[in-house]
């Protein structure tokens, strides 16, 4: 039995809930797995930023609201990505790379978030993107993230019409953003390992 062919996961975030896309290495991009999975605790709010400002919760205890959501968040992506690496490995492939639709934010304190909608927005995207960067680094896969507007997208579009006529619906906006963050995150693997080791000086 040979070794199992390559494959990539891509995410699209959103709040509390993300669209997960895990493709088949070039030349055959076949879609493996597509999903809407949930990352979030039971009980916990969404918008844990909006949340703290709707009940004029201090600095402090908008950042420990913060850390509950991130942590239910993190754990709920961890057994939402197993299911999916295992359903992948059902199908004969490995998952090599992770590609996040969503770039790091350096934040400001608590009191300035809470006091500026736009930031609002942007917290909440950190958190759910950090804690999908977490869950996947934790099943020990690498994982690049992109920002969602630097995506080649115009690059892909044949490919993407061939995979996505093959798959059937749905094939959303953020299925194909999903599909090609995948595929740019196994190149940006398989690119480190084509780079000659580097000797001692």
């Amino acid at each position: 039995m040979g070794a199992p062919a390559s494959a990539a996961i891509g995410i699209r975030p959103h709040s509390g809930w993300a669209v997960v896309v895990a493709v088949g290495a070039p030349p055959e991009c076949q879609v493996l797995v597509r999903r809407r999975i949930e990352v979030l605790a039971e009980g916990d709010p969404r918008q844990p930023w909006h949340e703290a400002q709707h009940l004029d919760l201090g600095p402090d205890d908008a950042d420990a609201l913060d850390e509950r959501v991130f942590n239910g968040a993190r754990a709920a992506a961890g057994a939402a990505l197993g299911a999916v690496l295992a359903e992948v490995a059902a199908t004969g492939h490995r998952v090599r790379a992770v590609g996040i639709a969503g770039e790091p934010r350096d934040l400001p304190p608590a009191g300035q978030i809470l006091r500026n909608h736009m930031l609002l927005h942007s917290a909440e995207g950190e958190l759910y993107r950090s804690a999908l960067t977490c869950a996947a680094a934790e099943a020990g896969l690498p994982v690049t993230c992109f920002h969602p507007k630097a995506v080649p997208m115009a690059g892909y579009a044949e490919l993407l019409a061939r995979v996505g006529k093959a798959a059937g619906r749905p094939w959303a906006a953020d299925h194909r953003l999903a599909t090609v963050v995948a595929l740019e995150a196994l190149e940006t693997v398989e690119a480190a390992e084509r780079q000659p080791a580097q000797g001692p000086r």
